[in-house]
């Protein structure tokens, strides 16, 4: 019988953070199970998982090697927020 995992599962058998959207449309493994939002994979596709995510990866790393890809830039940091109602120094 096959075990079927949810995102969450998938994400703790892999050791790496994977949207379902992720595994779906940018791997293309299909989750083989959709219950309202949530979908599973099967145990079985986790070598598949493992395969296309290193190849995205590794293409990846060679677009940003060849200049294609440049990685986006840190956010200015915020001006500090006052969350506190009243304007006394504490």
């Amino acid at each position: 019988m096959s075990q079927l995992l949810n995102t969450d599962a998938v994400q703790e058998a892999i050791g790496y953070p994977f949207t379902a959207k992720f595994l779906k449309d940018t791997l293309g493994v299909a989750p083989v199970k959709q219950e309202k939002r949530a979908m599973f994979w099967d145990r079985g596709q986790l070598p598949t998982i493992c395969d296309r995510a290193a190849e995205f990866f590794s293409a990846q790393g060679d677009a940003i090697r060849k200049g294609g890809v440049t990685a986006k830039a840190a956010p200015a940091s915020q001006a500090a927020i006052d969350f506190d109602d009243d304007d006394e120094e504490l």
